[in-house]
C-alpha cells in the first residue's frame, strides 16, 4: 500500500513540474498553484487584520499596490530567498522576470476573482487541498536539498545541519518571514517581531508548517542516504554496506507524503474536531471569533 501511495505521489510531483501551457503560459504548474494558494492566504490574513481594526472602531489604512505586492512576494518567496542567503547563492527569482510574471499574474487574477465571487472558506480549502499544498511545498524543499548537495563548496555540500535547515526553511520560511516582518498590517507597517514558530503562545498545531518539512527532510535524508552522517542509521536496517533505501523520485514522494499528511491533520484539528471553550459574553464571543480567524489564517501561511 505504501509503495502504491508513493508511486501515485511521484506521478503527481512529475505532473506538477510540467508547464501550464507551453505557448500561452509557460510557467510550471507547481509554482502557479503555489502562487494561487499564497495569494488566497495573503488576502485572507489581510482581511482578518482589517476586520479586527473595524471591530475596535479604528480606521484601516489603505494598502498601496506596491505595499501589497511586496508583502505577497515576501510570503511567497521568503523561504527560497532565506535558503539562498544561507548558501550564498543567487535566488532564481532574480535571474529573470519569469517568476515575477508568474506570481504577479496569479495574484492579480485572484484579486479579480474575489471581487466578483466569494472565496471558499478556509475550512473547505484546507480540507480539500492538503495534498496540493503538501506537493507544492515539496517542490521547494526538494529544490533546496539539491542546492545543498550540488553546492560548489564541498563543506557545504556535506553539511547535515545545513541540509536540514535549508529543507525546513524552503517550505516554511515564507510564512514565518511574512509574520516576522508584519507585512499584513498597514496601520502598524512593517516591523520586526518574534517569528510565529518561537512565540510562547504557539502550540504544536501552530508550528506544524515548520515541523512537517523538518520531519520530511530528516526522513528523506535517511531513506535516500543524502548525507554520510545518515549511514549509521541506514546500517540499523541490516543493509551492509549502507545504501539508499529509496531513489530520488521515491524520496521526493516521501516529502510529499509527510507534508501532506501533516496538513491533513491540521485541517482535521482546526476545522472538524470539536473544541471546548468556556461560555463567553456576546461581545467577547465576537472578538474571540475574530482572533480565531486571524490565527487560522496564520497557520495556513
Amino acid at each position: 500500500m505504501l509503495a502504491n501511495t508513493l508511486s501515485q505521489l511521484a506521478r503527481l510531483n512529475e505532473a506538477l513540474a510540467n508547464q501550464v501551457n507551453e505557448v500561452y503560459y509557460p510557467f510550471p504548474l507547481s509554482t502557479t498553484l503555489h502562487a494561487l494558494r499564497v495569494s488566497i492566504a495573503y488576502r485572507g490574513i489581510c482581511k482578518a487584520f482589517d476586520a479586527r481594526y473595524r471591530t475596535q472602531g479604528q480606521e484601516v489604512k489603505r494598502r498601496g499596490w506596491l505595499y501589497e505586492i511586496a508583502g505577497f512576494l515576501v510570503m511567497a518567496w521568503g523561504g527560497s530567498i532565506l535558503t539562498n542567503q544561507l548558501l550564498l547563492t543567487t535566488p532564481v527569482q532574480l535571474l529573470s522576470f519569469q517568476p515575477l510574471l508568474n506570481y504577479l499574474s496569479v495574484h492579480l487574477l485572484v484579486g479579480l476573482y474575489q471581487n466578483l465571487l466569494p472565496t471558499p472558506s478556509a475550512s473547505i480549502l484546507d480540507s480539500t487541498l492538503f495534498l496540493l499544498d503538501g506537493s507544492t511545498r515539496t517542490s521547494a524543499t526538494y529544490a533546496s536539498l539539491l542546492s545543498v548537495k550540488n553546492h560548489v563548496n564541498p563543506k557545504v555540500a556535506t553539511s547535515l545541519p545545513l541540509e536540514i535547515l535549508c529543507g525546513t526553511l524552503a517550505a516554511s520560511g515564507g510564512g514565518q518571514l511574512a509574520f516576522t516582518l508584519n507585512v499584513f498590517d498597514p496601520n502598524l507597517g512593517w516591523k520586526l517581531a518574534t517569528p510565529p514558530f518561537l512565540r510562547s503562545e504557539s502550540g504544536w498545531i501552530d508550528r506544524i508548517d515548520v515541523l512537517a518539512p523538518l520531519v520530511a527532510t530528516l526522513l528523506y535524508g535517511i531513506l535516500t542516504d543524502s548525507n554520510q552522517a545518515y549511514e549509521n542509521v541506514i546500517s540499523l536496517t541490516l543493509v551492509h554496506p549502507p545504501k539508499p533505501i529509496l531513489s530520488q523520485v521515491g524520496g521526493k514522494a516521501i516529502l510529499s507524503l509527510v507534508i501532506s499528511s501533516a496538513f491533513a491533520l491540521r485541517a482535521l484539528v482546526l476545522h472538524h474536531l470539536p473544541t471546548k471553550t468556556p461560555p463567553q459574553p456576546v461581545e467577547e464571543e465576537s472578538k474571540a471569533k475574530l482572533v480565531k480567524n486571524v490565527a487560522s489564517s496564520k497557520r495556513r501561511a
